[in-house]
C-alpha cells in the first residue's frame, strides 16, 4: 500500500515520459551501468570515490538517487569495533557496487515498468563518508584502548560537488531532474538538492523526495504524514 501511496505522489509532482526528442548526446552504451572515477574525491578509508550512470535512449529526464547507510563520528562507529558499524561501505566501494541500486531504490530499476521513472537516466550516488553526504573535514579517530587510531575522511560535500559537476558536463537537455533518497540518502539529498538543481544547468524543472526525517531538532515525534507525498518506503540495508 505505501509504495502505491508514493507512485502516486511521483506522478503528480513529475508526471509521465512524454519527451518525443531525444536531445542529449549520443552514448556509446544504453541501459548499463557505468562507473564513473572522479578525481580527487575519496570514500572515508581515502580510497577512490565513484558513482555509477545508466543512459536510456527513450527519455532525456534523470534521477539523482542517493544511497543510504547511517553515519559515523569517531573510531568505534567508523570501525565497527563493537561488531556494528555506524555508517555503509566506510572501506571503500567495490566495482560491482552498482549492483545493489535496484534493490536500494525503485526509481533506478528498470524492471519496476509501473515506475514513472523507469525510462529516465539514472545517476547512482553511493555514500561511503559516514557524513550522510555533507561532510567537508578529515578525522583523526584515537582508539580507546591505546592502539593505533585511524584517518577519517568526511567528505562527502567534495563527492556531491564532483557529481554535480560531471552531471552538468554530460546533460545538455534534461526537462525534468528528481532528487531523491532516503535514510542518510534522503538528508544528502534535502541538503544537496540545492547545489543540483543550480550546478546542472540543463535541468529546466527539479524535483526532491526526501525519505528521511525530520532532519530538523523537534520537541516530540514527527506526527502523521498530511499528504502521499510524505510516504515512502526505504529498504533496510
Amino acid at each position: 500500500m505505501r509504495q502505491w501511496f508514493l507512485l502516486g505522489a511521483v506522478l503528480v509532482a513529475c508526471g509521465d515520459n512524454t519527451d518525443d526528442a531525444i536531445l542529449n548526446p549520443t552514448r556509446d552504451v544504453y541501459e548499463q551501468w557505468v562507473k564513473v572515477e572522479p578525481p580527487g574525491v575519496v570514500c572515508g578509508n581515502n580510497t577512490q570515490y565513484k558513482f555509477w550512470v545508466n543512459f536510456s535512449d527513450k527519455s532525456d529526464n534523470l534521477v539523482v538517487v542517493l544511497e543510504p547507510g547511517g553515519a559515523c563520528w569517531d573510531y568505534d562507529s567508523c570501525t565497527g569495533k563493537n561488531g556494528i558499524r555506524g555508517a555503509a561501505n566506510v572501506d571503500g566501494l567495490p566495482d560491482d557496487h552498482y549492483k545493489l541500486a535496484p534493490f536500494i531504490s525503485p526509481f533506478v530499476n528498470r524492471g519496476l515498468t509501473e515506475m514513472p521513472t523507469a525510462d529516465w537516466n539514472y545517476v547512482y550516488v553511493p555514500y561511503c563518508t559516514g557524513d550522510v553526504h555533507t561532510g567537508n573535514a578529515v578525522a583523526d579517530y584515537e582508539a580507546d584502548d591505546n592502539s593505533n587510531g585511524i584517518e577519517f575522511h568526511h567528505e562527502g560535500h567534495s563527492d556531491m560537488e564532483k557529481v554535480t559537476e560531471w552531471i552538468d558536463s554530460q546533460f545538455t537537455h534534461i526537462p525534468k531532474m528528481l532528487v531523491t533518497g532516503c535514510s542518510a540518502g534522503g538528508v544528502g539529498a534535502l541538503v544537496n538538492y540545492h547545489m543540483l538543481r543550480h550546478g546542472v544547468h540543463a535541468a529546466e524543472e527539479g524535483y526532491l523526495l526526501d525519505d528521511s526525517g525530520p532532519v530538523f531538532p523537534s520537541a516530540s515525534y514527527s506526527g502523521p504524514p498530511d499528504s502521499a507525498a510524505s510516504i515512502a518506503v526505504c529498504p533496510e540495508i
